[in-house]
């Protein structure tokens, strides 16, 4: 039954490959505690409330943390919705159980005056690297700039096509999280650096595939997800970027700045492509923060305060 539920997600509903084998990965842990051994396959239609109750409390036990439990609680979840609709189970043992109360953390990004020199430390780098070297570099400042002008996943980068641009690069077409689409605006100076790296493409004659995707390795494959989780650190953390510095840090930072720039929250949300309201409003949280440094740092009874 696992195989069938992950072949779903995988084909029907084109889950990335890395969430597909967290998926995986979440069920055969809660088989190993249904079993006490290595040993994952379980009968899903004998399992009650009580025993996903007592696999909770079991990683209570041993120290993993609310967050890291109600992510594997979503798994299973998403597995046993799938059991109850394809009529392999009467009823959902999932369907009264809790999400743990955990911490709520403000997402990392990056703040404007930092993006801006480290945009220019990037710059530099191309134009000092030698031309024969030069596509690998100027092809990793290009996805960085693409992220934090888009604010486009990781899954959903790496699969951008040449085709998925329209009239003359302004726009994206992007399919995203449940397969639904939405069109990205893209920017002028972002339209440049598209249409030169695909000019240095072109010339170097890098594509080996008919499908031209637009961020490629120097042999002419598909960057994968982890491709692109290594260029974006490797590169953030060469010109000094703190913390954390992922590809998500990228996307946090553009909606944190667009929310800063006074962008509607309705905008962002269809930017970003949530599905809900609630999951954008995370920003609010940190453009507050950033209004608070302002304000103490400007008016006089807070410096008088302070």
């Amino acid at each position: 039954m696992v195989t069938g539920f992950i072949q779903y997600i995988e084909v029907e509903r084109r889950y990335s490959a890395l969430t597909v084998k967290k998926y995986r990965r979440d069920i055969e842990f809660f088989g190993i505690y249904l079993n006490g051994t290595p040993e994952t396959s379980f009968d899903p239609t004998i399992v009650d409330s009580d025993d996903i109750k007592g696999w909770i409390m079991h990683q209570r036990g041993a120290n993993i943390t609310p967050s890291s439990i109600n992510s594997r609680l979503c798994s299973l979840r998403s597995y046993y919705k799938w059991l109850h609709r394809s009529g392999c189970i009467q009823s959902d043992p999932t369907t009264n159980i809790n999400q743990l109360k955990t911490e709520k953390k403000l997402p990392s990004f990056i703040s404007e005056s930092q993006m801006n020199k480290m945009l220019i430390d990037l710059q530099e780098l191309v134009n000092a690297t030698p031309t024969e070297n030069r596509y690998e570099v100027f092809r990793d400042v290009v996805l960085i700039l693409f992220i934090y002008s888009t604010g486009l996943r990781r899954a959903e980068v790496l699969n951008v096509k040449i085709s998925d641009f329209e009239d003359n690069f302004s726009k994206l077409l992007v399919l995203g999280k449940g397969d639904k689409m939405r069109i990205i605006p893209i920017l002028n100076a972002m339209q440049d650096n598209i249409r030169r790296l695909i000019r240095v493409i072109s010339s170097k004659d890098i594509c080996n595939s008919h499908k031209k995707f637009l961020f490629l390795t120097q042999e002419g494959a598909r960057l994968s997800e982890h491709d692109i989780y290594t260029i974006i650190h490797k590169r953030l953390r060469s010109v000094g970027v703190q913390g954390k510095s992922s590809p998500h840090v990228l996307r946090h930072t553009f909606a944190t700045h667009m929310m800063n720039g006074g962008a509607d929250m309705r905008a962002i949300q269809e930017l970003l492509g949530h599905s809900s309201l609630q999951t954008t409003q995370i920003y609010t949280h940190n453009s507050i923060s950033e209004l608070k440094k302002v304000y103490n740092s400007a008016h006089p009874r807070a410096r008088k305060l302070n």
